[in-house]
């Protein structure tokens, strides 16, 4: 949108392994901007545990992510 939020909803469920996603943001003049690859990894796997603990490493600000 015109602040710079976007979503991205893949028209099929993503296979269980590594990914990359990548944006490109075009102005109005027609420049084009990369952000580069963000990596992410799906796994569907059910954990042996009864607790899942998730943490950002990347970014200005990582470490577990809270419930909610």
């Amino acid at each position: 949108d015109s602040n710079g939020k976007w979503t991205f909803t893949p028209g099929t469920a993503l296979a269980d392994g590594n990914h990359a996603f990548s944006v490109t943001a075009t102005d109005a003049a027609g420049n084009h901007k990369d952000s580069g690859s963000f990596p992410i990894v799906i796994d569907t796997t059910v954990p042996n545990s009864s607790s899942v603990v998730v943490n950002d490493d990347v970014g200005d600000k990582t470490g577990p992510i809270a419930d909610g």
